[in-house]
């Protein structure tokens, strides 16, 4: 979109990587730097009871040819390269890693940063590219997770007395850290400085203990795309909630690595891109018209579906093309009358939906189209006379 800084965490890397967290402190773009970091696979080179530095593991990594970054897109070599051999980020110390895959139970990674000698960051990994990991994303409208529990674990495993700690993490990973934070003692929330959620799935209010949950809002940074689609399931008013621009475009928004800054800042929007409002207040109705038991019933049948054919991550379902497709539309057409009630009520949902809000809904769009074009006119004039 025209008009919008194009500078993304590569750039800061370029301009602010040679100056250390001591030299100038630790500021939100860090954070997303570190939750990026948490998607690294560092299963070969350390072990949960050890610690090394970010540059010590990127020379491992490098040594035995076994770099992967565990996000929806990977790659990205290059970047994780320009952190560990940066004055800010190479010596951070990486502690208490942990990544657990059990392809019917649950995906759950995290690990701790030293920032200094009294503060951490403990980073909760988000989805990465295995089915049970999706599959989790959407369990959460019915259900705590099993990731949400081993989140709990690990923080009252590895939070010590009298250390500060940031705690944060990216979409799934940004659940857990609210999670977590609303689950630990009184005693460890006073040292928690900030709660980084980035992009993360709220919580459905007929699971979760609501008022536990809120509690720590005022803790919480949400970082968000202007194209936000995750970030707003079972979204609630958060006080510090910033919308970013992205150079990527639509869901694709969703990649933090691809979140603008403006020299040590985030790129902010003011507002929601107002193109994907009407897909969101669809999903929304559809939620809130399906009762628990049928998004559960969904949920299974939908994802289990995907493994029919030995699959075990997004990736090779795609592999299998129109054949995992059409086991698939099998499923539901023969399997739990629940999820194929579901299934088909969501279409139904849009289109009732669509019909509800058209007449109410499209002068209100307009009017936000209208705002977020001025928006960009008034970045636009304020970058040309830079």
């Amino acid at each position: 979109m025209a008009g919008e800084r194009k500078e993304t965490l590569h750039d800061y890397l370029r301009w602010w990587g040679g100056i250390t967290l001591s030299e100038r402190k630790f500021n939100d773009i860090d954070s997303l730097i570190l939750c990026e970091l948490s998607y690294l696979d560092l299963s070969k080179i350390v072990k949960e009871e050890d610690s090394t530095t970010l540059f010590e593991a990127y020379q491992d990594i490098v040594a035995q040819n076994a770099y992967s970054l565990e996000t929806a897109a990977g790659g990205e070599q290059d970047f994780v390269e320009k952190a560990a051999y940066s004055a800010r980020f190479g010596n951070l110390r990486i502690s208490h890693y942990v990544d657990i895959l059990e392809p019917d139970i649950t995906q759950f990674s995290a690990m701790v940063f030293d920032l200094d000698d009294k503060t951490s960051f403990i980073a909760f990994r988000g989805t990465d590219k295995s089915i049970i990991g999706w599959k989790e994303d959407f369990m959460i409208s019915f259900k705590r997770t099993p990731a949400q529990e081993a989140a709990l674990r690990y923080v009252n495993t590895v939070m010590e007395p009298g250390r500060k700690y940031y705690i944060g993490g990216h979409s799934k990973g940004g659940n857990l850290a609210v999670f977590a934070a609303a689950r630990m003692t009184e005693a460890q929330r006073r040292n928690i400085l900030r709660i980084y959620d980035l992009d993360g799935p709220g919580f459905a209010p007929e699971v979760f203990d609501m008022g536990r949950i809120r509690a720590v809002y005022p803790m919480i940074t949400r970082i968000l795309p202007a194209y936000d689609v995750i970030g707003q399931l079972f979204f609630e008013n958060i006080p510090d909630t910033r919308y970013v621009f992205s150079t990527n475009k639509g869901i694709l928004q969703h990649d933090l690595i691809s979140w603008s800054i403006d020299g040590p800042h985030l790129s902010n929007a003011a507002v929601l891109d107002p193109a994907c409002s009407f897909t969101n207040e669809m999903f929304r109705a559809w939620i809130n018209s399906v009762s628990v038991d049928r998004r559960e019933a969904f949920v299974n049948e939908f994802f289990d579906s995907m493994r029919i054919n030995g699959a075990e991550t997004m990736e090779e379902v795609t592999q299998q093309g129109t054949k995992t497709l059409g086991e698939m539309i099998k499923v539901f057409v023969t399997g739990n009358p629940d999820a194929l009630i579901a299934a088909l009520a969501l279409p139904v949902s849009a289109v009732n939906t669509a019909k509800d809000m058209w007449g109410d809904k499209v002068r209100e769009y307009k009017d936000k189209v209208q705002e977020y074009r001025e928006e960009r006119a008034a970045r636009k004039a304020e970058e040309s006379e830079d």
